[in-house]
């Protein structure tokens, strides 16, 4: 019955080595999953200032096109000072009337032209800053995704930390077992050597 015992004990002893070996595999197969993580959130905060980078581009292109739409906007006051002054001449010298209104249609025409060109260009700036807001909205968001795989990969150590303890605690548990394992070996022995000695004195 003792010889069941022990070999039931080696058993278990073996299941147990057997579980620990699973269990370091298993830690490291999570730590490369945390350097993976890592690695990803370091890519994606570079793509992150990358596009920053790009913003801040696009805000400068912004006020110089902003810049060249206030200087066309002036010209187009001096344009319509200078129609109206053309206008006045052609009142007093009607003999060259049909050339300066002539004249007038034209720069009216470039007048408009140029206004349609500044709204074009308001639009535009405006959906440069849309996609500015929206490059800026996907950071963001990225941002708390790389918050999140943190927060992950904290908790993965700490529960790497937690079942690192627990092996260290079933290697001590083995160790103990192990131990008893013997003494009731040699206690067994010793009952072996008792009985034979026993028996021969009775013979």
């Amino acid at each position: 019955e003792k010889e069941e015992k022990i070999a039931l004990l080696q058993q278990e002893t073996q299941e147990k080595e057997e579980k620990i070996a699973s269990l370091h595999k298993e830690a490291k197969e999570k730590e490369e999953k945390i350097l993976s993580f890592q690695q990803a959130a370091q890519e994606k905060e570079e793509k992150i200032s990358l596009l920053q980078q790009e913003a801040k581009d696009r805000e400068e292109k912004i006020v110089l096109l902003q810049k060249e739409t206030q200087e066309k906007e002036a010209k187009i006051v001096s344009l319509q000072q200078e129609t109206q002054e053309r206008g006045e001449k052609i009142e007093t010298l009607k003999k060259e009337t049909q050339e300066k209104e002539e004249k007038i249609a034209l720069l009216q025409q470039e007048t408009q032209e140029k206004e349609e060109k500044i709204a074009s260009l308001h639009k535009e700036a405006k959906e440069k800053e849309e996609k500015i807001l929206s490059f800026q909205q996907a950071a963001q968001e990225k941002e708390e995704k790389i918050s999140l795989l943190q927060q992950e990969a904290k908790d993965r150590e700490e529960k790497i930390v937690l079942l690192q303890k627990e092996t260290q605690e079933k290697e001590a548990k083995i160790v103990s077992l192990q131990q008893e394992t013997q003494e009731r070996g040699e206690k067994i022995e010793t009952l072996k050597k008792e009985t034979q000695e026993k028996e021969e004195k009775i013979a």
